[in-house]
């Protein structure tokens, strides 16, 4: 999606926005005067001339951060860094080749420090599992106690990778929820058509099927033309399942299954129910016939032109800025209740490079980022007055500075979520003031799945993984799991897409998926 309200926007949504809204820049490094310039791929300085040790941060950049070298230098001059004697070298990477490029850094040899893992992108399993990233067990404690002791032990135990830790996972909403986004003038309009609690996407059809009769001009659901912007892909969490990663989505348990009896996620009724449920509304005309692009559609929707978006992520932290990159007021609907899997753990983290030569500084700058309020927005924000300036400081509340917008300022990231605990962070959005308050009670208090700690190891199922994520994703516009699940084909052709599954390899992975779990079970006791 393209952002259609930039002066508002100073923050991005998640992966699913970050693909759509982002046209990732190539981003400079350190300039002459710091330190060396790095690679293209980046890398690390170890030391500067004046004995202190330099710490490179590589991460993803969905915009043209020119002053990042300024931020660098800003950061270093703290009294915090400097009583630790380290400097900061801020290494962005345009989103679009991070991953390719670490990639080609590891096997070449590479010399990195702190880098942004995910299971999306420079996956976090698979580089441990490589030996790319170093275990942290015994320095976390020493060299990072404060983060080491923000999270309770379950947290660390659930990132293991082969019973070592390699990463830091930043705080930010763990729990998975997701959920109906109505926009709110069609919401009030139709309010007694909407159930006080939704427990399932046919829950709404009454506010859908008022829509769809009362409002001529209007479309009951949003939709693209690729579907995804939309957020109708299946959802596992929507049904309470905890699908692996690694499996490209397709193993998983119930999250409240004791037994951890894994299954197929596409042969599972909730799929099923699904697939018809989105066949339904297509026949119902529940979505434009002809979907248009993003770049169009989300200025219909801020026109008022849909009454409801599904599928979207309704953590606290995400509904502000989903309303704010809509440009328009809306009536969230979680469906279900939040449930803890390892996944949500390993969505945002940072670990440390094998080749780093400094780990234990390197864990000194990563505590000191995810507990200390002024270099945490230093890296988040940039410098105060150049790069924003505060709206109301009592609350945290900031905006850019006069002549600048979230296009033009020369550092604006807009992801927080991937520097450390987004608690410590300020707030870009009036309607997000407070939202970030609750993070680490609702974290140790969310409903954690039965297999919440389990990690799934691709090692052995690697020809079969390949061969499934030539089927599911990335989906080609009117592949099969696209038409399935987007209502465009009948649900009459599932079985033949559960047929292709199976002939690439479905059981196999499956069968790896329950002999792991039942190991890890097996231990817990």
């Amino acid at each position: 999606m393209t952002d259609l309200n930039p002066e508002k926007q100073m923050g991005l949504t998640r992966r699913r926005f970050i693909s759509e809204s982002c046209k990732a820049l190539a981003v400079g490094t350190l300039g002459a005067g710091t330190i060396s310039l790095l690679t293209a791929c980046g890398g690390s300085t170890p030391t500067t001339s004046s004995g202190s040790t330099t710490v490179t941060y590589t991460f993803m950049a969905f915009s043209k951060l020119t002053d990042a070298p300024a931020v660098s230098t800003a950061m270093s001059n703290t009294a915090k860094l400097k009583k630790l004697n380290i400097k900061v070298n801020l290494n962005p990477i345009d989103s679009a080749s991070y991953d390719q490029k670490l990639q080609l850094g590891y096997t070449g040899g590479q010399t990195y420090d702190m880098v942004f893992t995910a299971p999306w992108t420079n996956n976090y399993t698979q580089n441990a599992i490589k030996g790319n990233f170093l275990a942290l067990d015994d320095l976390l404690p020493q060299y990072a106690p404060d983060l080491y002791h923000s999270m309770p032990t379950a947290f660390w135990d659930a990132v293991r990778v082969n019973g070592k830790i390699y990463g830091a996972p930043n705080q930010n909403y763990f729990a998975y929820v997701f959920g109906l986004f109505l926009v709110k003038k069609y919401a009030d309009k139709y309010a007694d058509t909407i159930p006080a609690t939704i427990t399932s996407y046919a829950d709404i059809e009454p506010y859908l099927a008022a829509v769809k009769k009362n409002e001529p001009n209007v479309t009951p659901v949003y939709m693209t033309d690729t579907g995804v912007a939309g957020g109708l892909m299946f959802s596992s969490i929507d049904h309470g399942i905890d699908a692996f990663a690694g499996t490209t989505g397709l193993a998983g348990v119930y999250h409240t299954d004791k037994n951890l009896k894994v299954f197929n996620v596409f042969e599972s009724p909730e799929y099923q129910q699904a697939v018809e449920l989105r066949w339904k509304w297509k026949q119902l005309g529940y979505f434009k016939k002809d979907p248009v692009p993003a770049a169009v559609s989300v200025a219909q929707v801020q026109a008022g032109e849909y009454a409801m978006l599904i599928g979207q992520q309704a953590k606290p932290n995400d509904i502000p800025t989903i309303q704010q990159h809509f440009g328009i007021p809306m009536t969230v609907k979680q469906i279900g209740t939040p449930f803890l899997t390892t996944n949500g753990l390993l969505q945002n983290m940072n670990s440390i490079v094998r080749t780093s030569p400094h780990p234990d500084q390197v864990l000194q700058f990563m505590n000191v980022i995810n507990t200390d309020t002024e270099l945490f927005n230093l890296l988040c924000h940039g410098i105060e007055g150049k790069h924003y300036v505060f709206v109301n400081k009592a609350e945290k509340l900031i905006g850019f500075p006069s002549g600048l917008t979230a296009t033009t300022d020369p550092y604006n990231p807009g992801s927080d979520w991937m520097f450390g605990n987004e608690q410590n962070g300020y707030y870009t959005d009036p309607n997000s003031v407070g939202v970030f308050a609750n993070i680490q009670q609702a974290n140790n208090t969310a409903t954690r799945s039965t297999a919440f700690g389990f990690t799934f190891d691709p090692t052995n199922v690697k020809t079969e993984i390949a061969q499934l994520n030539a089927l599911i994703g990335p989906i080609p516009t009117g592949a099969m799991p696209t038409a399935l699940q987007y209502g465009k084909l009948d649900p009459q052709k599932l079985p033949g897409y559960l047929s292709q599954l199976k002939q690439a390899g479905a059981d196999t992975i499956v069968a790896e998926a329950q002999k792991q779990l039942d190991a890890w079970a097996a231990k817990q006791k």
